[in-house]
């Protein structure tokens, strides 16, 4: 290769397709303007690339791009080799591309010099210009995200078509709001649920830090907004799903994510429970982290109908780990099972950082009543089964059940159509429940993080009976409620362990008020709003400005 080089005489233009020698001498920073039809000069500035230029790694010519080559060939770089010759000896035969708008068919076993003819002959003598491929792709991207899967050079290659017509109209509404968005916040809808209550206390501890003028609130999944009063005046909102013309499904929306990333490049990207963020985080990772600070929260583990894991912890955070900044949890049970489960390396490892909830202050409300509350949605994690054969056992003792869901259409699917057992609607905070009436709280649950419903109860002094699953037990442990082992035996053994703990709580108000407060100390003591947003400015940008 060098000696083809040295014996190319200069051309009657400015550039050949071996050697440029005009954008060479740019590369050098000379000031001054040469003639370089003039013999003397082209071969002084040749002379200077293969005797020093080659060996630093410089470029011959505009076509070959050095950075480039040596991102996408780190193995060339380690190995000390000059990139040019690199491609031209091996690299070309290797398939490996010199340049982001190369074609890659173009390769097809020839060596670099014989590829870089013919490419050249394909689109003339002007060199393409960086920063016009740069602007094409990034206004091709903001349509088709998926143009963007390696990188933005390598995108141009895949000559796929445009498609998505509703991801481009989401696109075309989202452009008003995302030129003054630093931090995006992900979501998957605004259901009544644990995710979306610790988005909301985030969100709003920003707002009081912050302000709102710089954060996008992007609702993913589903329009479900039966908790939007919670994220009232916390930041613009968009719903994805809102107009049923525009409905995407999990890909399609994935894509959407990718695509404000990359193309407008937020500060910072946090995931609250975002099924379409953890599925962009997993498959544009690179991309994306390469554009914005990016997180995301796991709060429990989600089984099956046989006990099979599921959930994102299982589909997507191994493989968007690396390129996350940190992975968020509400309990230290959650983060250090995934470290011993996946083996994680050291490295990743310290990727996990723990952030407790914040629980607002409440006054003692010592138990007055009789009744048993439970709440909380109808669904197979919250084991209303296990609440119905509960109740069934005591049938002296009123059972009350708040849940946003229909109670007389939900409770025959349950067992709870029962006479001790009585729906008493929804509620969207802990304030809405008359708790004067309850003589303890009931939790039953399949798998849990660490529920906010069970913090804010506590704080209240409420005594507590729970299942002893996820982070639970780091909550209730034995000086502070009664937690309860319903892993083993079946469900009329798992009640009946539920049913003297009840017992216990009812036969000892001492007990059951000491209990209360020193679980309300435990929550004001490592729950409070000060260890939060210290804890959170240590772990993740998304709580600094």
């Amino acid at each position: 290769m060098i000696n083809l080089l040295a014996s190319v005489q200069p051309p009657s233009e400015e550039g050949i397709w071996l050697f440029h020698a005009k954008s060479y001498e740019a590369a050098l920073g000379k000031d001054e303007i040469l003639d370089l039809r003039e013999k003397d000069i082209y071969q002084e500035l040749l002379q200077h690339w293969l005797t020093k230029g080659c060996l630093a790694g410089l470029s011959p010519t505009p076509r070959f791009d050095v950075s480039f080559y040596l991102k996408t060939n780190p193995d060339v770089e380690a190995a000390g080799i000059p990139p040019w010759i690199h491609w031209c000896e091996h690299g070309a035969v290797e398939g490996r591309l010199p340049h982001p708008a190369f074609p890659r068919e173009l390769l097809d076993g020839r060596p670099g010099p014989e590829a870089m003819r013919a490419w050249i002959e394909q689109i003339g003598e002007s060199p393409p210009s960086i920063n016009w491929l740069e602007s094409l792709w990034r206004e091709a991207f903001a349509h088709e995200p998926d143009l963007g899967r390696l990188s933005w050079q390598d995108s141009l290659l895949s000559n796929q078509p445009f498609r998505g017509t509703k991801r481009a109209l989401h696109t075309t509404r989202l452009r008003s709001l995302m030129p003054q968005i630093q931090y995006l916040a992900l979501l998957p809808g605004m259901f009544v649920g644990g995710a979306e209550r610790e988005a909301s206390i985030a969100l709003r501890y920003r707002a009081e830090h912050f302000g709102t003028e710089d954060l996008l609130i992007l609702c993913t999944d589903s329009n479900n907004n039966q908790a939007q009063d919670w994220f009232s005046g916390l930041g613009q909102v968009y719903w994805v799903n809102d107009d049923p013309e525009l409905v995407l499904d999990r890909q399609e929306c994935a894509l959407l994510v990718a695509q404000i990333v990359c193309g407008w490049g937020p500060k910072v990207v946090m995931n609250f429970n975002s099924g379409a963020g953890w599925e962009a985080m997993a498959k544009w990772g690179p991309q994306m982290a390469s554009r914005s600070e990016t997180y995301s929260w796991l709060f429990s583990r989600i089984y099956g109908e046989r006990g099979e894991p599921l959930g994102y912890a299982n589909q997507y955070a191994r493989q968007a780990l690396p390129w996350l900044k940190s992975i968020l949890f509400d309990n230290h049970t959650f983060a250090k099972e995934l470290i011993e489960s996946y083996a994680l390396p050291s490295d990743q490892a310290q990727k996990l950082k723990v952030l407790y909830q914040p629980v607002d202050q409440h006054p003692p409300n010592p138990p007055g009543g009789t009744s048993i509350l439970w709440a909380g949605r109808l669904a197979a994690q919250k084991r209303p089964e296990l609440l119905a054969a509960t109740a069934r056992k005591l049938p002296e003792l009123r059972f009350e059940v708040w849940t946003p869901q229909d109670f007389k259409e939900e409770a025959p699917k349950w067992g709870l159509d029962l006479p001790n057992v009585f729906g008493c609607g929804g509620y969207l905070n802990v304030d809405d429940l008359p708790l004067e009436r309850y003589a303890l709280v009931l939790f039953t649950s399949a798998f849990e993080g660490l529920p906010n419903l069970l913090l804010e109860l506590g704080a209240c002094a409420m005594p507590i009976v729970a299942s002893a699953v996820g982070g639970i037990p780091e909550l209730m442990q034995l000086s502070t409620g009664w937690a309860v082992d319903t892993s083993k035996g079946n469900i009329e053994e798992q009640a009946d362990k539920l049913v003297a703990a009840i017992q216990q709580v009812l036969s000892n108000p001492e007990t059951a008020l000491s209990r209360g407060l020193a679980l309300q100390k435990l929550i004001r003591k490592r729950h409070n709003p000060i260890n939060y947003w210290q804890t959170g400015k240590k772990i993740s940008s998304f709580f600094r400005k």
